[in-house]
């Protein structure tokens, strides 16, 4: 995969694993890095070694993949997207989807939203929009 010059968007880039992936996209030569997270669970902490570079930017109107109109927005123009959103908001409740089991016994719709419907928002927004 040939990032030289690329726009790459990291889907819960706050996050432990996204801020990684952050950080070892800025040690490559790409064009420019946007962050899409809601700050549920990542942190601007997270990506304080990265921001300090110039092409790392954090998408400023927002960061929910369950909000599609945002994700297209934040989507136009990117030529590589990372999904790496672990957690989500349903009613004002945040878990992880690592807790998929537990959270579709007890919130079956919640569990719902977090396995398929935020996959499905990221994959055909990302296809619609020309992402790889």
């Amino acid at each position: 995969m040939d990032l030289r010059g690329r726009r790459v968007l990291v889907i819960g880039g706050a996050g432990f694993i996204g801020s990684h992936v952050v950080e070892q996209l800025v040690r490559e030569d790409v064009g420019e890095i946007i962050v899409y997270d809601d700050f549920t669970r990542g942190t601007v902490k997270n990506l304080e070694t990265a921001l300090r570079d110039p092409r790392v930017k954090i998408f400023e109107l927002g960061g929910n993949i369950l909000h599609t109109d945002l994700l297209d927005t934040a989507m136009k123009g990117v030529d590589w997207y990372l999904n790496t959103a672990a957690g989500a908001q349903t009613g004002g409740e945040a878990f992880s989807t690592t807790s998929t089991t537990t959270v579709s016994e007890t919130r079956p719709f919640s569990g719902f939203v977090a396995s398929t419907i935020r996959p499905w928002n990221v994959t055909s927004h990302g296809t619609t929009c020309g992402a790889g």
